[in-house]
């Protein structure tokens, strides 16, 4: 006989938990969270500058290949923390929207 997994819910003490720590991150100064976006933009721009050298400066290989990559995964990397950095921002600009009200 197979038995039916059913998840479990969460208690009510880990929900409100879950939300304070939640509320906390998204709290704290603009600051912190601009910190993170200036280093993902930063990271981006390395890709492409990674890219752009690459491209311009050495002949098809391998090589360029994998200089290329490595710009790519840079570009990833920057981006993804600036999209993550920027919605950060956006939702404690909600937040304190919110509670100064």
């Amino acid at each position: 006989m197979a038995t039916r997994l059913v998840p479990k819910k969460p208690k009510y003490k880990q929900l409100k938990q879950m939300i304070k720590a939640l509320k906390i991150y998204y709290s704290v100064p603009l600051e912190f969270s601009f910190k993170r976006f200036r280093a993902g933009l930063i990271y981006f721009t390395f890709g492409f500058i990674v890219i752009y050298l690459a491209h311009n400066t050495l002949e098809p290989s391998l090589k360029q290949e994998i200089i290329t990559f490595i710009g790519i995964l840079f570009i990833a990397v920057g981006f993804f923390m600036a999209v993550m950095a920027h919605i950060r921002m956006i939702i404690s600009r909600i937040i304190m929207f919110i509670n100064k009200k």
